[in-house]
């Protein structure tokens, strides 16, 4: 996970690595993030959510939009 956020502008880039995602999980990784950014919830709340299992605990998932795909690697086969 890596967080950039330009001095001179309002855009924040968020790198997420991983082997495989579930369906959605980004949005809400990131959904989370900005929560926790934004002050309307503590860090540890986030592992509370993670704890109890129960997606109605944790805030709504980012948008769609603004998100996209970067990169695909699997062995030397990349995208």
């Amino acid at each position: 996970l890596g967080i950039e956020n330009m001095s001179d502008s309002s855009l924040v880039t968020i790198g997420i690595t991983g082997d495989s995602f579930l369906y959605r999980q980004v949005r809400n990784m990131v959904g989370c993030i900005v929560a926790v950014g934004r002050g309307k919830m503590n860090p540890d709340d986030v592992q509370q959510i993670l704890a109890e299992r129960d997606r109605r605990l944790a805030p709504a998932m980012a948008p769609a939009h603004g998100l996209f795909l970067l990169d695909v690697q699997h062995g030397d086969f990349v995208i």
